[in-house]
Order: structure tokens, then sequence, then C-alpha cells
């Protein structure tokens, strides 16, 4: 008895490829400035905000850091 799973594949076909891993991603932001005095300056440089442009409130709530 033949196989019932032969399927449809012709001879000299060759066998289905798994796609190649996706790169692994680091997770870092390119705008993080967590770490980087410089890179703070510049994002807020691009943003167009002084380094004291947090209000009272946005203090108090923590507004605008990261944990």
């Amino acid at each position: 008895m033949k196989r019932a799973d032969h399927g449809t594949r012709l001879e000299g076909t060759p066998k289905h490829e798994k796609p190649p891993e996706p790169a692994a991603q680091t997770g870092k932001n390119p705008k993080d400035a967590r770490e980087n005095d410089a890179k703070l300056a510049e994002n807020q440089k691009d943003l167009g905000v002084e380094p004291d442009h947090k209000t009272k409130d946005m203090e108090e709530t923590g507004r605008g850091t990261f944990p």
C-alpha cells in the first residue's frame, strides 16, 4: 500500500525550508538618554524644551520621567 501522506510534491522538488530567524533586537531605543547627558541635551533641543521645562504638576505626578 502506498503512503497516504505523499502529498503532491513532485520528484526532485526541494523540501520546504524554514525561513531564516529574525535578528535579535536589543530593545534599546536610540533616543534613550537615561545614562547620557549629551544625548539628553540633544533630545531636549530636538523637542524645543529647556532643561528646566517641567512644571510643578509634572514633578509631582512623575510626568516626563522614566522609572
